[in-house]
């Protein structure tokens, strides 16, 4: 992901507009970075989005203790912790809750409406398959 120009540029743009929003948090080991998370944050709810561990640490549990270290840092500073989409097995060593997140797409009855759909049924194909989005990456 972050091989990709384009994602670095929007995320380097997105902390420069938004760094009273960003979540950063990291695990050091002999001086090297061996954890990193890259999350959002507002008044009520930390949002974990970007958890990531160097492959050298990955029998350490070093991911885990960063999770517990940033949980418990925003414990009594915030109402929820958002795990986001997914549902990875360490997630539920934390909490046995799920929310579910739904999307309704409304369309008006016209040739606008009807090319508006469209558009939507082509961006889920495109979701689903790899292969086309490694192609549109390319681009």
């Amino acid at each position: 992901m972050f091989n990709n120009r384009r994602y670095i540029s929007f995320y380097e743009e997105f902390i420069r507009e938004n760094y009273n929003n960003v979540e950063l948090s990291y695990i050091e080991i002999n001086k090297e970075i061996a954890a990193v998370h890259f999350g959002f944050k507002d008044n009520y709810k930390i949002y974990y989005y970007i958890p990531v561990y160097d492959e050298k640490y990955i029998n350490t549990g070093v991911g885990a203790i960063l999770l517990y270290n940033i949980i418990e840092f925003y414990f009594d500073k915030v109402l929820e912790f958002d795990f986001l989409r997914g549902n990875e097995q360490y997630k539920f060593n934390w909490t046995d809750e799920i929310k579910m997140n739904y999307e309704v797409n409304i369309f008006k009855n016209n040739y606008l409406g009807k090319i508006k759909y469209l558009i939507i049924i082509i961006k889920h194909l495109l979701k689903k398959s790899r292969k086309l989005r490694r192609i549109l990456n390319k681009i």
